[in-house]
Order: C-alpha cells, then structure tokens, then sequence
C-alpha cells in the first residue's frame, strides 16, 4: 500500500511540474508540415480578419499557438521554401542557379527526420523548378504534384491510412491562393462579392477567354532554361494536366509545352492586373474577394485533411505546423496580386503550431522567422539540430508564450533586397537605390520613409543586417538580370 501511494505522488508531481500531461501520446510524434502558397495572414479569420475565410485553420489555432509576428526569409516561393526545410538564409546563387549543388553543404529537414526513422511524403501544387530538383523535395520517398487544397487527392488520404502506424513526416503544399485570383466555374467565386458588376475575370474560363490571344506565340524562356538533367527528373517524376491551347505545338514534349503554357497563363493574368492602376475601387475590392474566395475553398479541403486524422485516431499523435510562405500585395505600394517586394504585406507569413502536449489557445506576439520552424520540429521531437541551421528553435515560446533570450528580428530577401525586421522598424537595403526606414509602430504599413530624420537607427540597423547577411555575398553578379527586373517591379 505504501509503494503504491508513493508511486502516486510521484506520478503526481511529474505531471505537476509538466514534465508529461495525461494526454502524452505514445511513441513519437508525427509531422504535418501545410504551406499556404501566398496567403497573408492578415486575411485569415482567426488572425482577427471581418470575413469568415478560413474556419477549419480558425478551429486549429485554438487548438494550438499562433504566431502574430512570424516573417518570410523571402517575397518567392522557392527562397522562402528552402529556408523552411534547411534553416538558411537563401543566398540569390543558390536559389536561382544551383539549388541542388549549394544544399549539399546543408541537412534538409526531410533527410533528417528519414534517418530518425519518419516515412515521408509531399502532396504539393507545381512548383518552380529550383526547389523540385533540391535535395529537399527529391529527399520525399513519396512525392505527388499538381495537388490543389480545395481537392485534395485520395492518394493523400490513402497514404495517411497506410503509413498511420508509423511515424511520419507529410508536407501538404497548395497554390490555391496564388495569382491569378479566379477560380473554376464549378466554385462560387464571388462568394464575397456577389454584387460585381466590373469587368475582371471570377473564373477560370473568363480568364482564358479574356486572354486567349496570349497564346498566340508562347513564350519559351523557362522551357529553355532547364537542362538536360532537370528535364529527366521532371519527365521522370512527374506528370502534368493543363487546358489545350492549339497555337501551343502539339509536336512540343509535354512538359515543355506544360511550361510554356504556364509562362502565358502568368503573362496574360498580368496584362489583366496592370488595369488595376487605374481601376474603380469596386475592381480591388473584388480582387481581394476571389482571393478570399480561394482561400475559402483552400480552407475546406484542410478541413477534410483534419477530420481524416481525427477518425485515423491521429489528431492527438500529430503536430501540425500551418505556414504560408509569403503574402500578397493588393495595391498597399502600388502594386497588385503581385507578391516580389519585401514590404510586410508580402513578408509577414502565417504561422500556426498545433502540439497536442502543449498550451492551447495561445498567441504569441515576438517576432519569429521561417528559418526557425526546422529547428522547432526538431527539437520538439527530440532530436538534435544541424549545426548549419540559422535559425531558433521556437519550443519555448511554445510551451510557456514567453522567450525572455531572443534577439527579436527577421530578415527578408528579395531580388537585390536585403531588408531587417525589428519590433519598431523596418529597414530595407535595396541595390542601387536609396535605403528606405520604416517606423512600424507608428507606420504599420509603411508608407513613410523616416531615413532622413533617423540616420543613426538606419546605420545601427544596416550594421546589424550586414552582420547577419554581409552585403559582399549578395551582390548584382549572382542575380541575373537584376536591374531589368528592379526596374520592371516598380523599385526605381
């Protein structure tokens, strides 16, 4: 009897002192990794936006802790994505060029957690080709492309019940939200705008209607950038559904002309939303609507990922980490359904960590980076970090909202921009063109370049940003065309 009630209070003191809580799953935790391709939070319900555009993620971070304040490494889909999976600041060389070749310095988070024991797979939507020829996408034993959010594969679910007994790592990625900002007729676009009478495309087929000279001549820039060895793994790995559009060769191998119809689909949407300089407000209100839409629709296929796991008696064996990897610009600076600048509109990045052990509820308002989630999975799974990761765990601030040690800042890079994030400014170095300070306490969306009447904090802030990424390593000679493309986004 005496042994018993000693090992009572023992139990009891353990949980008290929350080394384990009743609900301590047993064996290892699985990993859910969802990026949101080119959502901002701010448009997120559960992020305090008026519409109800994202119910299911709302339920999720009520369930877990969101992060107010986390930042992109990057405006782009690849930089910001090779950040997530390497801890590292992505050098314009190596994201551009070699992506391949340079992560072979690095431990990607997929080979990490497959030599600890995980199966892996990766539900994705089409990505460029830097990051699907990295060593952290090739490292995924199963991969799917061509997965959109609102329609979710049975493939998906089918690998979930199979691999269920096992410890996992799934990275589920959809372009739902990204440009162009329509939506296939089966879908009700103008679900938060039904009254628009103007003249942008809602759906799909309105778009390529509006459009369809685009397709006259192609072009064949990206098709003719990729090499012998990137064409293979492509071909090999991967197969692609896109609209017929006969001015297309049908003589082309399909995965060119998959890309080169994708080149005039991303031409043509742009034609369309350079109108919107001059266009009525109705026009940018509705452009935000389809893509509140589009979020809508991405939302309820995750609400189908999450239920899956709930009757595969996962939920309470999984953690679930919702990111997105940049925003969305809607005319803040100018510029629209557009998402290359590193301005906080495109920067500032979803960040929801759902641990079934841990505090539910919580926001955290301390600045946080993408290069931290890496290190955070890691360690809250207990295995050690790579030295080569940049970035922080964020473990502590899940378990208690606090972290009294962290230096607060985020970096941000763009095409020749180097830009630093603080709690109260905002400071961005681009090539060629004068500095611009931001005071983000008093001018949250940055429309006041302070430079001028803050020298002293300008200097502090580049000393410290030259410190973390040395000007000397991001110059013109390792991004290509780098003028033309400033030039061509509005920066001089």
């Amino acid at each position: 009897m005496l042994v018993a009630v000693g090992l009572a209070g023992l139990l009891g003191m353990v949980l008290a002192a929350g080394h384990i809580t009743a609900k301590e799953p047993r064996g290892r935790l699985n990993v859910i990794l969802v990026s949101l391709d080119a959502v901002r939070p701010d448009h997120l319900s559960c992020y305090g936006y008026a519409r109800n555009t994202t119910p299911h993620i709302d339920a999720l971070a009520m369930e877990g802790v969101l992060f107010t304040h986390a930042f992109s490494q990057a405006p782009n889909t690849v930089p910001s994505h090779l950040a997530l999976f390497t801890s590292r600041y992505p050098l314009p060389e190596w994201v551009w060029w070699h992506s391949g070749e340079m992560e072979a310095s690095t431990d990607t988070l997929t080979e990490r957690l497959r030599r600890h024991g995980y199966v892996t797979a990766a539900f994705m939507g089409e990505m460029h080709k830097s990051i699907m020829t990295s060593r952290a996408i090739r490292a995924f034993e199963t991969l799917q492309m061509g997965v959109k959010l609102r329609e979710l594969p049975d493939t998906l679910f089918d690998w979930l019940t199979t691999h269920r007994d096992k410890p996992f790592f799934l990275f589920v990625h959809g372009f739902d939200a990204h440009e162009p900002h329509v939506l296939p007729a089966q879908y009700d676009a103008t679900r938060f705008d039904p009254g628009y009478q103007g003249a942008l495309p809602s759906t799909v087929e309105e778009l390529a209607a509006a459009t369809a000279d685009m397709f006259q001549h192609p072009p064949q820039g990206m098709a003719d950038s990729l090499d012998a060895r990137q064409l293979e793994f492509y071909v090999e790995r991967f197969g692609f559904d896109f609209p017929s559009y006969p001015k297309i060769p049908e003589s082309l191998p399909k995965l060119e002309r998959y890309l080169r119809w994708r080149e005039a689909s991303e031409q043509a949407y742009e034609r369309v939303t350079q109108r919107l300089a001059q266009a009525t407000p109705e026009d940018i209100a509705h452009l935000q609507a389809l893509y509140d839409a589009q979020l809508y629709y991405a939302d309820l296929g995750l609400g189908r990922l999450f239920a899956a796991l709930k009757d595969l008696r996962l939920l309470e064996r999984t953690l679930i980490i919702i990111v997105s990897d940049h925003g969305q610009e809607f005319g803040e600076h100018g510029v629209y359904a557009d998402h290359r600048r590193c301005y906080d509109e495109v920067t500032r990045m979803t960040l929801i960590v759902r641990d079934p052990r841990r505090p539910r509820g919580v926001r955290v308002p301390q600045i946080v980076q993408a290069i931290d989630v890496m290190p955070t999975i890691l360690n809250v799974l207990g295995l050690p970090i790579p030295r080569s990761a940049q970035g922080r765990s964020l473990r502590r601030l899940l378990e208690t909202g606090r972290d009294h040690g962290r230096s607060e800042c985020a970096l941000c890079v763009g095409m020749a921009v180097r830009g630093l994030r603080t709690p109260d400014w905002k400071l961005l170095s681009i090539e060629g063109v004068p500095r611009e300070l931001y005071d983000v306490r008093r001018d949250p969306t940055e429309q006041h370049n302070v430079i001028e009447d803050h020298p002293d904090v300008a200097t502090r802030l580049e000393d410290r940003l030259d410190r973390l990424y040395p000007a000397d390593e991001f110059t013109a000679a390792h991004v290509p065309t780098s003028d033309r493309w400033m030039k061509g986004h509005g920066y001089w």
